[in-house]
């Protein structure tokens, strides 16, 4: 998996994007849930560059990116989708035995060098 790096943008600014819940960061876009679809945000405007269906049909709650794809788990759906993040497609579902309600991947910090 890659390094985390965050996209240059100013501190405490706002993205002016209707979403609902779950976020996740490929390292270059963000991408939100926002009711039946999941938008790819450019972090740096704001601009929405592309939606694709979210698996879930307004049902999503939780969003991560790893192994370069979308995670989504719907609410109360007890499984968790693995999502092309260029056609939404469905590429492999894990049933669970629980309720997803977030999901998370793990962050590597970029390390700072020593002066």
């Amino acid at each position: 998996m890659g390094l985390f790096r965050a996209p240059t943008m100013c501190m405490g600014c706002s993205i002016n994007v209707a979403a609902q819940t779950g976020t996740a960061f490929d390292g270059k876009h963000l991408f939100q849930i926002a009711e039946d679809r999941i938008q790819k945000i450019d972090p740096t405007t704001g601009r929405v560059l592309a939606t694709i269906p979210a698996p879930g049909g307004g049902g999503d709650s939780g969003l991560a990116w790893a192994e370069g794809t979308l995670w989504v788990g719907p609410h109360r759906g007890r499984k968790i989708h693995q999502v092309g993040p260029e056609t939404g497609a469905i590429l492999r579902t894990i049933e669970r035995n629980r309720v997803v309600t977030a999901m998370a991947t793990e962050v590597v910090p970029t390390p700072t060098r020593a002066r």
